[in-house]
């Protein structure tokens, strides 16, 4: 089995990445347009520190681990998983995006005018789509529970039809815009941003991420490597442009400038600080678009200084999802422990409407002063990952790196990760699947 080292800058390109853009949502919440309450001083500050130490040990200790590379294994069955996934995609995309769409009319005329509302009216898709809002009864009630079960093998396929795209058929392409395209569509009927950000930016550093791979296996044989640095560069600005004209154009329309007129948390108001760092140097055309990344990314540390004042109250293992809270037995039980709605009962604070830092959903379980350890393991995990996939090629440690992505993407607004079905079962099922990903060769498919 041919194996590459990989070289020390990409096997740190994501911790770097992935701290810078984490340090970033702070220095917005310190020196940005806003000034959000603190409401337990300097030790939210140690308190995030520690944890992004930990962050950082934890990750780089995985990827300076030791990877056990064996011979003689049994080519991975490439053809057979993409279909298996393709399949499974493909046949939910149609009733996964008639339920969360809430049922539209299929007419491509119509589905062309609210789709374009999205542009220009977002606030009444968005207000639309909570009027609708109830859960599916009926023979629906049981298709959604499927889509729920397969909801982590359509997740896998968007990013292993990125990395293998040139390994799909013309009829799996075609099917794949399809999926992509309904699931897009959903998002933009209702008039919300996520789905867009998840899409692209799983699409994008899917296809970043693996070509790394391919350059530095390409160079180690002496060949002309695929992404260049430059091209790295454009394709990265690409996403970030793409990224914030997607954020700024939705939240513009949805809402306009009402940011500019502050807000509360826990019963303290805030306001625009036009003598703020950022807000001088921000050119006047990107202003708006710094006002709502705040109101997202570094509001949810007012939050989490909230919490930081409060007792802790187990949910014993389902607090830091929130399908889990939904859907466990006495969910109410549960719901009630957990710092985001004590918050809201003691200071109404919605915990439906506000976002709330991965810290705190983590912290429902086993506490603040614990986090710290549980991210130490959970990014060494996630280093040891990546350098399994540049060393082996492994597919499976690939899919567990985008969860990797996916939750210091949105650490500082949510646990993303585990908010929803699809990466929470995709999360546990990697977990105990890594010793049969283990068993493949991924150079021989």
């Amino acid at each position: 089995m041919n194996f590459f080292i990989p070289s020390k800058s990409n096997l740190k390109a994501p911790l770097n990445i992935g701290l810078g853009f984490t340090l970033f949502t702070l220095v917005i919440f310190v020196f940005g347009p806003f000034d959000f309450p603190n409401f337990c001083g300097p030790i939210l500050y140690v308190f995030l520190f520690v944890n992004y130490f930990a962050i950082y040990k934890g990750f780089t200790k995985g990827y300076q681990g030791k990877i056990v590379v064996c011979e003689n294994l049994k080519p991975f069955p490439l053809r057979k998983f993409i279909n298996t996934l393709f399949w499974v995609s493909l046949i939910i995309a149609l009733p996964k995006f008639l339920i969360y769409a809430h049922f539209p009319d299929l007419s491509p005329s119509a589905l062309i005018a609210r789709a374009s509302m999205f542009f220009t009216d977002a606030q009444e898709l968005y207000l639309d789509k909570l009027d609708q809002a109830s859960s599916v009864t009926g023979v629906w009630r049981i298709i959604n529970w499927i889509i729920v079960l397969a909801g982590p093998l359509s997740w896998a396929y968007t990013i292993i039809a990125v990395v293998f795209w040139k390994r799909l058929t013309t009829f799996q392409k075609i099917g794949t815009i399809y999926i992509w395209l309904l699931y897009a569509l959903e998002f933009l009927l209702t008039g919300t941003n996520f789905g867009l950000f998840d899409l692209f930016i799983s699409i994008g550093v899917a296809y970043i991420a693996s070509n790394l791979r391919n350059t530095e296996k390409k160079k180690r044989l002496k060949k002309k490597g695929k992404l260049s640095g430059v091209r790295l560069f454009l394709l990265l600005g690409a996403l970030i442009y793409l990224l914030i004209w997607i954020f700024d154009t939705s939240m513009s329309s949805r809402i306009g400038d009402s940011f500019y007129y502050g807000g509360e948390v826990a019963g303290v108001s805030y306001g625009l600080n036009t003598n703020s760092f950022l807000w001088n140097i921000c050119p006047p055309s990107l202003r708006p678009v710094l006002t709502y990344l705040a109101y997202y990314v570094a509001k949810p540390y007012s939050a989490l200084s909230v919490a930081l004042t409060l007792p802790f109250e187990p949910t014993f293992g389902v607090g830091y999802s929130w399908f889990l809270l939904d859907n466990v037995p006495f969910s109410d039980f549960f719901w009630e422990r957990t710092y985001p709605m004590r918050i809201e009962h003691i200071y109404r604070y919605s915990h439906t409407i506000n976002w709330h830092t991965a810290y705190t959903w983590f912290a429902n379980d086993i506490s603040f002063f614990l986090v710290p350890v549980l991210f130490f393991y959970l990014f060494r995990l996630f280093g040891k990952a990546w350098k399994e996939y540049l060393t082996t090629g492994n597919i499976g440690s690939f899919l567990l790196f985008m969860i990797y992505v996916k939750m210091m993407f949105f650490l500082s607004a949510n646990n993303q990760v585990f908010q929803g079905s699809a990466t929470t079962f995709a999360f546990w099922i990697l977990i105990f699947t890594r010793k049969k990903f283990r068993s493949f060769n991924y150079d021989e498919q």
